[in-house]
C-alpha cells in the first residue's frame, strides 16, 4: 500500500483498467483470485461458474484453463486493500474534502435490491422511496425530504423498484382512488370517463378498511394454526396410544394361545391316561375270567377222567356206590357276555368332535374379528369423506383413540369351554366301557394324531390372529399418517398466508398493499392443466398434464392444428376471462417462459413471432441464466430481481392487470417482480415456454 501511494504522490499512475473485472467491466469489487492467477469480482465469477454447474468442469474466462473440481474463491486481501486505496486517492484528487460518509451512503446496491435514482456510478442503497416523486434515496440524497419545507408533504414508503407502477398507465398520474366496482386503483382523471358513476373511494380510505380487515384475517389464521397444532398434538397422542395398544393385544393374544395350548396339552396327557386305564381295567376283567374258567375247564376235565374210570369198573357192586359220588354235576359259574370295542371309537369320536369345536369357536372368533376390523375402516373411510365435504375440518382422532385392540382371556371365550366339555364327554361315554380287552396299541397313537393336529391348528389360528391385528394396526397407522400429513399441509398453507399477511400489513404501497389484497382474496390456486394437443412433440406432460419437461426424443402426439410445431411450448386447457392466480415451480438449465396468451397465437411459425411474448397476442415473463426479463410484442424489459423457483401469476381480465409474484423459498412470502396495466380484448390461456433441460410443474 505506501508503494502506490509513494507511485502515486510521485506521479506515477497505474492503469485505471488493470483493476477492472473482465466480465462486469467495472472495478474490481470483493476480488477473488482462481487457480491460473486472473482475479474477478466474487459474485460475477461465481454467476458465469454456476451457469457450467451440471458439467461438472469450470473455466477462467479470460485465458480458458479449465479446473475439476470447482475451486474455492478465497478473497485477494491485498488486491482488494490497493482497489479501496485508489478509489479513495481517486475520489480524494476528484471531489473536494468532506466529512466521512456513513455506512448506508457507502454501501452499493446488490441485483434485486433498490438503488439510488440520484447517485452516478456505483450507486449507493436506497433506504426510502417518494411516491410523489416517484423516485429512491440514498441517506444521503434523502436529507433535502427531511429538512426543506417544499418536501414535509410528499409521502415516503420503504424502498420499492415498482414506483412507476403507482402512475395511471392511461393518464401518467397518480392512483389515488380506488374503484371499488372494478376492484382496482384508477386516478382522479379515470373519474371523468371510463369509471364514471362507478362506486370509488379514497386508496388510503379503502387501505384503512382493508388492515382492519386484514387484522381480523390474520387472527383468523392464528386461531387456525393454534387449533391445528392442537389437533396435531392430539392425533400424535393417539398414534402413540394405537400402538401401545396394538402391542398390549399381541402381548394377550399370544397369553390366551399359550394357556390353550397348554390346557389341550394337559387334556391330552388325561385322554391318554383314560384310554390306558379303561384298557388296564378291560384287560384285569379279562385274566380274571380266563382264571375262573381255566379252573372250571380243570375240574371238568377231572370229573371226565373219573367218569371213564368208573365206566371201567365191572364189579357191580363197586359201580353202584361210587356211581352217585362221581355222577354229580359240578357247580357251573355263569359266563358273563364279553364285549369288545378294538377300534375305541366313542373315545376317537370324542377326540374328533373336540378338535372339531374348537375348529368351529377359532373360526368364529377370527370372523368376528375380521369383521369389527371391515366396519371399522369403512367408517374411517366413511367419516373422511365427510370430512373432506366439509372442508376438511374433522379429525378422526376419537376413532384412533377408541380404536384400541380389545383382545382379552375372553377373546376365545369358547375356546376352553370346549376343552372342559370334550373331555366331559370322553369321561362320560367311557364310564362302563371295561368288558373288553384289546391289546392295540395303537389307539393311543391315533388320539396323539388328533391332539397334535388339534395343536397345529390352534397355531395356524394363532398365526392368522396375530396378523390380523398387525393388520389392524398397519391401516389405523396408515390413516393416522395420512391426517398427520394432511394436518401439517394445512398448517404449513396458513403460516404462509399468516406470513404473507404479516409482510402486506407493513407495506406503506398502496397500490401493491391494494392489489396484493386481491390475490390473497383467493385463498387457493385456481386448477391449471395442460393443453396436451397443444403441446409441442418434444414436450413430455406428466402427473395428470400438471407436469412438463423438455425430452431429446419425439412423442408420438397426434396431429392437431393447434399444436406448437416449431417452439417447445404449451397452452393450458382453462380459459381466463375473470381474476385468476396460480404458481409454477421449475427447475433446469434451458429457462422457461411463463405467460398468457389469446388463442389465435401463431402455433407453426418458426420465427420470433411464434414464440410467447414475442407477439401482440402474448405477455411473457422469461427466466434464463440468472436473467429475468418480461416481453411483449417484442420489446424486452430487464428485471432487477433475483430468480425463484416458485413464480406466482395473477390476471384481472376486466381490469386488464397482470402481474408476476416471487414466491421465497425461505420465508414463503411474495414479492412483486412486475406488473402491467393493458386491456385483455379476448379470453386469455396461460402459457409456458421450456428451454432445453427444463422442467415445470404447476
Amino acid at each position: 500500500l505506501v508503494f502506490v501511494c509513494e507511485m502515486a504522490h510521485a506521479g506515477v499512475f497505474l492503469e485505471h483498467d488493470q483493476f477492472n473485472c473482465s466480465i462486469c467491466l467495472d472495478v474490481l469489487k470483493d476480488p477473488v483470485t482462481v487457480p491460473c492467477g486472473h482475479s474477478y469480482c466474487k459474485a460475477c465469477i461465481k454467476g458465469y461458474w454456476d451457469q457450467d454447474d451440471y458439467l461438472g468442469v469450470y473455466g477462467c474466462p479470460q485465458c480458458r484453463q479449465s479446473f475439476t473440481p470447482r475451486p474455492v474463491l478465497g478473497r485477494n486481501t491485498m488486491l482488494a486493500d490497493v482497489v479501496e486505496k485508489l478509489k479513495q486517492t481517486a475520489i480524494r484528487a476528484a471531489s473536494p474534502p468532506k466529512t466521512e460518509p456513513s455506512e448506508a451512503e457507502t454501501s452499493e446496491a446488490e441485483p434485486g435490491e433498490v438503488p439510488c435514482d440520484v447517485c452516478t456510478g456505483n450507486r449507493s442503497l436506497a433506504v426510502r422511496s417518494c411516491l410523489v416523486c416517484l423516485a429512491s434515496y440514498c441517506e444521503d440524497h434523502l436529507k433535502p425530504h427531511y429538512e426543506s419545507a417544499a418536501f414535509q408533504k410528499h409521502r415516503l414508503t420503504a424502498p420499492t423498484s415498482s414506483l412507476q407502477d403507482s402512475l395511471c398507465p392511461r393518464h401518467d398520474k397518480l392512483l389515488e382512488v380506488f374503484c371499488k366496482t372494478e376492484q382496482r386503483c384508477i386516478c382522479y382523471l379515470c373519474l371523468t370517463d371510463e369509471h364514471k358513476g362507478h362506486d370509488t373511494v379514497l386508496a388510503s380510505t379503502e387501505i384503512s378498511e382493508k388492515k382492519d380487515a386484514l387484522a381480523e384475517t390474520q387472527r383468523k389464521f392464528q386461531q387456525r394454526i393454534e387449533e391445528r397444532e392442537k389437533d396435531l398434538e392430539e392425533l400424535r397422542r393417539a398414534t402413540q396410544s394405537l400402538t401401545r395398544s396394538a402391542k398390549a393385544a399381541l402381548e394377550e393374544s399370544e397369553r390366551v394361545f399359550t394357556e390353550l395350548v397348554c390346557s389341550i396339552e394337559r387334556r391330552r396327557t388325561e385322554v391318554k391316561e383314560l384310554i390306558r386305564a379303561q384298557e388296564r381295567a378291560a384287560t384285569s376283567q379279562a385274566e380274571q375270567l380266563l382264571r375262573q374258567l381255566e379252573q372250571e375247564i380243570s375240574e371238568l376235565k377231572k370229573r371226565d377222567t373219573e367218569l371213564s374210570q368208573l365206566a371201567q369198573i365191572e364189579n357191580q357192586i363197586s359201580f353202584l356206590q361210587n356211581y352217585g359220588s362221581v355222577c354229580v354235576q359240578p357247580v357251573c359259574m355263569d359266563v358273563p357276555c364279553i364285549t369288545v370295542d378294538p377300534d375305541f371309537g366313542c373315545v376317537m369320536s370324542a377326540v374328533s368332535e373336540f378338535q372339531a369345536l374348537i375348529d368351529d369357536v377359532c373360526q368364529a372368533r377370527l370372523h368376528t374379528l375380521r369383521d369389527r376390523r371391515t366396519r371399522r375402516t369403512s367408517h374411517v373411510a366413511s367419516r373422511r369423506g365427510e370430512d373432506r365435504k366439509t372442508g376438511g375440518g374433522g379429525i378422526l382422532i376419537g376413532i384412533l383413540l377408541r380404536g384400541h385392540f380389545l383382545f382379552s382371556t375372553d377373546g376365545f371365550p369358547g375356546a376352553s369351554k370346549a376343552v372342559r366339555r370334550g373331555l366331559e364327554e370322553i369321561e362320560t361315554k367311557e364310564q362302563g366301557e371295561r368288558e373288553g380287552a384289546p391289546e392295540y396299541h395303537e389307539i393311543p397313537q391315533d388320539s396323539e394324531k388328533i391332539c397334535t393336529k388339534l395343536l397345529r391348528s390352534i397355531e395356524r389360528k394363532h398365526g392368522e390372529v396375530k396378523e390380523l391385528l398387525r393388520a389392524e394396526e398397519r391401516g389405523a397407522l396408515a390413516q393416522a399418517e395420512g391426517l398427520l400429513e394432511s394436518l401439517d399441509q394445512q398448517a404449513e398453507d396458513t403460516r404462509r398466508k399468516e406470513a404473507e399477511l404479516e409482510l402486506l400489513s407493513g407495506t406503506d404501497d398502496h397500490i401493491h398493499f391494494l392489489l396484493v389484497n386481491l390475490v390473497l382474496s383467493l385463498t387457493v390456486c385456481c386448477e391449471v392443466t395442460l393443453d396436451p394437443n397443444t403441446a409441442n412433440s418434444f414436450l413430455c406432460l406428466s402427473e395428470g398434464n400438471r407436469k412438463v419437461s423438455t425430452c431429446f426424443d419425439s412423442q408420438h402426439y397426434p396431429d392437431h392444428k393447434e399444436r406448437f410445431s416449431s417452439w417447445a411450448q404449451v397452452l393450458a386447457r382453462e380459459a381466463i376471462s375473470t381474476r385468476r392466480y396460480w404458481e409454477v415451480e421449475w427447475s433446469g438449465s434451458g429457462g422457461i417462459g411463463i405467460g398468457v396468451s389469446y388463442k389465435g397465437i401463431n402455433r407453426h411459425s418458426g420465427s420470433a413471432d411464434g414464440k410467447l411474448g414475442c407477439n401482440s397476442k402474448s405477455w411473457s415473463l422469461n427466466l434464463c441464466n440468472g436473467h429475468c426479463t418480461f416481453q411483449h410484442n417484442k420489446t424486452k424489459l430487464e428485471i432487477p430481481s433475483p430468480i425463484s423457483a416458485r413464480i406466482g401469476v395473477y390476471v384481472d381480465h376486466k381490469a386488464g392487470i397482470l402481474a408476476f409474484y416471487c414466491i421465497s423459498p425461505r420465508r414463503d412470502t411474495m414479492n412483486l417482480l412486475h406488473r402491467i396495466f393493458t386491456t385483455f380484448s379476448h379470453p386469455l390461456y396461460p402459457g409456458f415456454w421450456l428451454g432445453p433441460g427444463s422442467t415445470l410443474k404447476l
